[in-house]
């Protein structure tokens, strides 16, 4: 039998490729080869279907925890970059449409919850890196991570990102290098002249 994580998983595939507004109940639980009766067992309307869709992936998608990750606060942050790059790349401007246009609550209620999230992942990683040195200890940790969201937010929330000008390893290489030179004391510029920014990364 199917369960409700694979009902959301594949609804969301479903979403991908057709985006939200033209599937109906009844075209999801064809595709999900359940009936209409079955998914009714999870969700009570629509509304409630993308709702639970959507948070789901953000769950799965949300920062890593700086404070559990390996290296200084330089990889560290290396680390969550990466993770922003899969949450763009996966990322449908179609569905996105649909999501801003047709359900603009559940749109807002994920804005808030990443807002919280990369704040507070970049704000602990700024603390973190001004500790041990490698980042100016004049930053403001929160204001930094505020801006930080909001130019990621941009990319995630535009078509730059997949306009195809440029890939997607080189926007991260830049907003990497950009964010960390920007905040980085002589002993972080030194550590990131030897550090390998995204050598090996498959985009």
């Amino acid at each position: 039998m199917i369960s409700k994580q694979e009902i959301l998983e594949n609804t969301f595939k479903l979403f991908c490729r057709y985006g939200i507004k033209s599937l109906t109940m009844g075209d999801i639980a064809a595709n999900l080869h359940i009936s209409k009766k079955t998914l009714y067992k999870y969700v009570s309307d629509k509304h409630d279907l993308v709702k639970k869709v959507f948070l789901s992936l953000e769950h799965h998608h949300r920062f890593i925890n700086t404070s559990r990750l390996y290296g200084n606060a330089i990889e560290q942050f290396y680390q969550v970059s990466r993770k922003v790059m899969e949450m763009i790349k996966q990322t449908n401007l179609h569905m996105l449409f649909d999501l801003k246009k047709y359900y603009l609550d559940i749109y807002e209620e994920i804005q808030v919850r990443r807002q919280k999230a990369i704040v507070k992942n970049v704000t602990e990683n700024i603390i973190a890196g001004q500790n041990e040195g490698l980042y100016r200890k004049e930053i403001n940790p929160e204001l930094v991570g505020e801006l930080y969201f909001l130019k990621t937010n941009a990319l995630i929330d535009s078509n730059f990102a997949n306009s195809g000008k440029y890939t997607l390893k080189e926007i991260f290489v830049e907003l990497f290098k950009y964010h960390t030179l920007g905040i980085c004391t002589e002993k972080g510029r030194k550590f990131l002249e030897n550090f390998k920014i995204f050598e090996d990364d498959e985009v």
